[in-house]
């Protein structure tokens, strides 16, 4: 396993203005979820899934892989191209397994955190493993993002039972161009 620093970790604050926020939080209220995704990892002989949990495709969608995306560009100052960008929502008693989002130094990943507000008991950290015995914990915070080298392994971390919504994150999978 490589192993990686906070360094290597990069949070934004107040990351879109209040004009994107409200329109991303419209956009994430429609019935376009689907029930059944999973954090997947690889073995020498299997896949494994983690529980399943909620995802919203929005790679055919405009705002998010064109407008938006040109921001997240501006925002990291990297000639990058859009992979995939998704939204994946979170309840009680769901959660990610370890993974990782590119299996080499090409891929990034830009997880932007959506929520209204976010309460600290409710649980739903991003966790990140550095190394064998080194972690490093993110809580969804409104309107927050955090930019990692994809090959970070990293998982959601389930809600705890304080916790009645759906807590959501977009994820923006970014290749950088040379």
């Amino acid at each position: 396993m490589q192993t990686f620093d906070e360094k290597d970790i990069k949070n934004y604050y107040d990351v879109f203005n209040d004009h994107d926020y409200l329109q991303i939080m419209k956009y994430l209220s429609r019935a376009k979820w689907r029930y059944g995704h999973g954090s997947y990892r690889k073995t020498d002989q299997e896949y494994y899934s983690s529980p399943p949990f909620w995802i919203m495709e929005l790679n055919e969608d405009e705002f998010f892989s064109e407008i938006l995306f040109e921001k997240i560009k501006h925002i990291i100052g990297k000639k990058s191209s859009l992979h995939s960008v998704y939204a994946n929502g979170h309840m009680y008693g769901t959660k990610g397994r370890p993974h990782q989002d590119w299996i080499d130094e090409s891929g990034l990943t830009f997880l932007y955190y959506p929520n209204s507000k976010w309460d600290i008991e409710w649980g739903g950290k991003t966790a990140f493993i550095l190394d064998r015995d080194k972690y490093y914990y993110r809580n969804p915070q409104p309107n927050s993002a955090v930019l990692f080298p994809g090959m970070i392994w990293h998982y959601a971390e389930e809600t705890s039972r304080l916790f009645s919504g759906l807590r959501t994150t977009i994820a923006w999978k970014i290749v950088l161009e040379k």
